[in-house]
């Protein structure tokens, strides 16, 4: 019964072979889920009951992103981040001034879209007064200023340092 022998061998390849395609595929899956819900910083800005978050941001820097990569999408935010972490460590560290990435492509987080008009990724800069929005403005120069790091920087830089003026 040679050909029956084979017959089992070759089902049993199959099977293997099956499972490691499912394995493969629903590790990829995954990962790409962990690596889209690592990537978002959003906070409430409600305090959540019977935890004390400290007091509310004055300003925040939103970086809406999505699902869609590219290097000067990848520059965009780079860039931002960088002038915030160097020009703006203490207020970073004070919790005066926040940094939240953001992809819009997670359904929790599409009323952005429609909240600061977007329809691309954006750099968004916020002032809250005791946990209300007080005024924001879409940075979209960073599109024209993003292949001159130094005048897209000043840009980021200057909106900031605009907006931490106003706050309290």
């Amino acid at each position: 019964m040679p050909g029956g022998f084979r017959a089992d061998t070759m089902t049993t390849k199959r099977v293997i072979a099956a499972m490691l395609v499912v394995f493969a595929l629903g590790s990829v899956g995954f990962m790409a889920v962990r690596e889209s819900t690592q990537r978002e910083t959003t906070v409430p800005l409600e305090p959540s009951k019977g935890v004390d978050p400290g007091p509310f941001p004055s300003v925040i820097i939103y970086f809406f992103d999505s699902d869609k990569e590219c290097t000067t999408c990848s520059q965009l935010e780079s860039y931002a981040l960088e002038t915030i972490q160097r020009d703006f460590a203490p207020e970073l560290s004070s919790g005066k001034l926040q940094w939240r990435a953001i992809n819009v492509d997670q359904p929790q987080n599409e009323h952005y879209v429609t909240e600061y008009g977007l329809y691309s990724k954006a750099v968004v800069v916020s002032r809250v007064e005791n946990g209300q929005e007080m005024r924001w403005e879409n940075l979209e120069d960073i599109w024209e200023l993003v292949y001159d790091k130094p005048a897209y920087q000043e840009y980021i830089r200057a909106n900031v340092k605009d907006f931490l003026g106003e706050a309290p």
